[in-house]
């Protein structure tokens, strides 16, 4: 029953994200081909001058567009994947999705794991749409070309130095900072879940009012537990002799922070929707 609950969400946010992404790919090639456009002289030479002015400004506004483009595509999935947990869990959607033969456990799981895999996904288009729509002005691969040749020859010029700071390989590091940002968006989206869950308690005729209410006190009390724990690591941080060291027990620190706040809201959100589930 679960494969199927992770197949049928998959499919559902498909049915949204996917046409939104194929817009952005679409948008991205047209951007690409007006700013194309605007840089072949002698076609902008022999134009009109109103088109040729129309060009130029579409291609700047499409440039500067892109650059923002990922934040926005990324902020569109995550509010996605948490409107689908409100409509499909706590609406009228909810008497069909809460009987199906399955316990609320499977339920939050297969949402949870489609947020992470629709995120990457997310990520990865945004990569693409923005290569396709400014990837090819020379200007701007020159200057991302050379900032990575002096990314290279800082590493390779440095191994030993950076290896001391940061406590391990390079390629190591990369794979728990990709870690702690999956931790960081795993507590992110099961933070509204939550909220949402316990928002239909305290709010029975304004669930939605209810769920940003309880989310803004989950933050307050999140921010507290967080400051607390870095005050502890702090300390113990102070005690330990490598700069590399105290990177690790910061970055992987706040990994487990963040899998045990996770863990925490999961089971009361599943209890919630067990015990104390409102779809009125």
């Amino acid at each position: 029953m679960l494969g199927k609950l992770i197949k049928h969400d998959f499919l559902s946010n498909a049915r949204f994200l996917g046409p939104a992404y194929i817009v952005m790919l679409v948008i991205a090639l047209l951007g690409r081909f007006v700013t194309w456009l605007a840089t072949r002289k002698a076609i902008m030479d022999s134009a009109a001058p109103a088109f040729a002015h129309i060009i130029s400004l579409l291609s700047s506004l499409l440039t500067v567009a892109f650059v923002l483009a990922p934040l926005a595509i990324l902020f569109m999935a995550a509010f996605w994947v948490i409107y689908r947990f409100y409509k499909n869990i706590f609406t009228d959607e909810g008497y069909l999705m809460n009987t199906l033969p399955t316990r609320p456990v499977n339920l939050v799981f297969s949402k949870l794991l489609n947020a992470l895999i629709w995120m990457l996904i997310t990520i990865g288009v945004a990569a693409l749409s923005w290569f396709l729509a400014v990837g090819h002005l020379e200007g701007l691969r020159d200057i991302m070309n050379q900032i990575w040749d002096t990314i290279v020859q800082l590493f390779l010029n440095n191994k030993d130095a950076i290896h001391d700071q940061l406590g391990v390989p390079i390629w190591l590091f990369v794979v728990e900072l990709l870690f702690f940002l999956l931790c960081w968006f795993a507590r992110f989206t099961i933070s509204w879940y939550f909220a949402i869950a316990f928002g239909q308690l305290i709010a029975k005729n304004h669930k939605v009012l209810g769920a940003i209410g309880a989310y803004i006190g989950l933050a307050i009390a999140s921010n507290l537990v967080s400051t607390v724990f870095m005050s502890v690591l702090g300390k113990v941080i102070n005690n330990v002799a490598t700069n590399g060291a105290a990177m690790q027990s910061t970055l992987l620190g706040n990994s487990v922070l963040f899998i045990i706040v996770t863990a925490v809201l999961y089971w009361a959100t599943t209890s919630i929707m067990k015990n104390r589930l409102n779809l009125d």
